[in-house]
């Protein structure tokens, strides 16, 4: 292991995840930043609950290749443990991103793309509970919560011994429960609003054009 290409890798990561594909199309097609709307964070469900399923999506699948892409990188720069380090650094500079002051999203589909970069069948079994719960309860946080939960346990159970990439999705799996610690306390107080799979969210069919 090269230290120096790890944290180049992490540098590297990090800025991958700095671009905000939910700020990008919310200005591009409703003129507006959805940092400004709903809960204020530029992920794919605040784009879903505003701006309707079309956004929502292409929000989820753009970070999802983002993570993916951050993964790459840093194999390529420094092989198996660089890409590990990118794949962290994905996350935080998706949630914590310098270039848009620190105000991102909660690094839930970056991670999904980090993981399948790891493992298909992990991110299948990920991404089956995560929408079993939204259904099952119409919180996308709860799913989101629940679906990371088991993230470590799916890999350590599928790549025992590996203990790199078990700690490394152990990290994230902690970066995304803990970005989720607001919705936790407006759940406890039963104020979390549950999403909704209307053609044009809530603000989308006066806004997008």
């Amino acid at each position: 292991m090269n230290i120096w290409l790890c944290l180049l890798s992490a540098v590297i990561g990090y800025f991958i995840g700095n671009f905000s594909s939910a700020i990008f199309y919310s200005k591009i097609f409703a003129h507006e930043d959805v940092r400004n709307q709903g809960s204020g964070n530029a992920g794919a469900a605040n784009m879903l609950r505003n701006y309707g399923m079309k956004m929502g999506f292409a929000t989820f699948f753009t970070d999802l290749l983002k993570g993916m892409l951050a993964v790459l990188v840093g194999r390529l720069i420094g092989g198996e443990i660089a890409g590990y380090f990118a794949a962290v650094a994905v996350v935080i500079g998706h949630n914590w991103p310098a270039l848009l002051k620190f105000k991102g999203g909660k690094g839930v589909s970056a991670s999904i793309g980090v993981v399948f970069m790891v493992n298909w069948q992990a991110t299948l079994i990920i991404f089956v509970i995560s929408v079993a719960f939204i259904f099952i309860t119409g919180y996308v946080s709860v799913a989101s919560i629940i679906g990371f939960l088991s993230a470590p346990v799916t890999i350590a159970a599928l790549y025992w011994g590996n203990w790199p990439l078990i700690i490394t999705v152990a990290i994230i799996s902690c970066i995304v429960v803990l970005s989720h610690s607001g919705n936790i306390g407006r759940l406890r107080r039963g104020e979390e609003r549950k999403v909704s799979f209307k053609r044009g969210g809530e603000r989308g069919k006066r806004n997008l054009k």
